[in-house]
């Protein structure tokens, strides 16, 4: 098994049976020795991440495929992470809460996200955006894929894909209309 398909195993596995089990109960629920499961992770949260994540260059292929401007194509970008939600939406919404409801693995996600970002705000800057620019880019991308995945898991949202469409409308825009106070 590669990494990614025991990360994606062991997920399944604490959502299953909660995550104060320990390493050694995950590692039995997957069929495969504690000592195998510390050669490829070093903490529960590892696998967490990793099963969130995916591989770094998720985004590349997407981003160069689409055409228009850098938010259409940013869209574009996170489209894969879009297909794999909207695949096992049930699966998808399980991780999201669990990562959700404790505050290390949030906050370890958040971090693991920034070679994510440095992939894409790379891709930016090749197109001759400014570093600070492509950066902001990157950030701005992956907080409305966060934003919207969250208001989705939570229940908040109908589709997903209309979350982000509607996101990405915004900052297409440039604006948001804001009601007048009152009303």
């Amino acid at each position: 098994m590669l990494r990614q398909d025991l990360a994606e195993a062991a997920f399944d596995a604490v959502i299953a049976n909660g995550y104060g089990q320990s390493i050694e109960d995950i590692a039995a629920a997957i069929g495969i020795s504690r000592a195998t499961f510390f050669r490829y992770f070093g903490t529960k949260e590892d696998i967490v991440i990793a099963a969130m994540l995916g591989p770094v260059d998720i985004f590349a292929a997407a981003y160069t495929e689409t055409s228009g401007s850098i938010w259409l194509r940013l869209r574009g970008a996170i489209q894969p992470v879009i297909e794999r939600i909207e695949a096992e939406p049930d699966r998808m919404r399980a991780r999201f809460q669990l990562v959700q409801s404790l505050p290390q693995l949030h906050a370890g996600l958040r971090k693991a996200r920034q070679p994510q970002i440095e992939a894409l705000a790379a891709m930016i800057e090749r197109e001759g955006a400014d570093p600070l620019g492509a950066h902001v880019f990157a950030v701005a991308a992956i907080a409305v894929l966060d934003q919207c995945w969250a208001l989705w898991a939570n229940g908040q949202q109908g589709a997903i894909t209309d979350a982000l469409d509607r996101a990405y409308a915004h900052l297409s825009d440039g604006d948001l209309k804001l009601r007048p106070p009152g009303q």
